[in-house]
């Protein structure tokens, strides 16, 4: 039962993963050009978009359905994916 729950969540992650790696480079990219603050407001941000993505998929809020331990991972990648599109527009 445990396998099967971890796959659910590593599966919703694994949509996540681009979103990561891009946003880890957009931030780098930030930290040459001089302004580390940013970073510590998008770092921020992140956190603070993953939390309210995950209660709500976790939970099913807002009209979504609840979705459990995958919850967390859709949670995650979504967060993710909104702070990438906010750092892209950023720079």
């Amino acid at each position: 039962a445990v396998v099967e729950q971890a796959r659910t969540y590593l599966h919703a992650l694994v949509f996540g993963l681009p979103a990561i790696f891009l946003e880890m480079a957009c931030l780098e990219v930030i930290i040459g050009v001089g302004i580390a603050q940013t970073v510590l407001f998008f770092t921020t941000l992140t956190v603070v978009f993953n939390i309210i993505a995950s209660y709500i998929f976790i939970f099913g809020k807002l009209g979504f359905p609840a979705l459990g331990i995958a919850g967390a991972g859709w949670g995650l990648t979504t967060g993710n994916w909104l702070t990438l599109i906010l750092l892209i527009s950023f720079i």
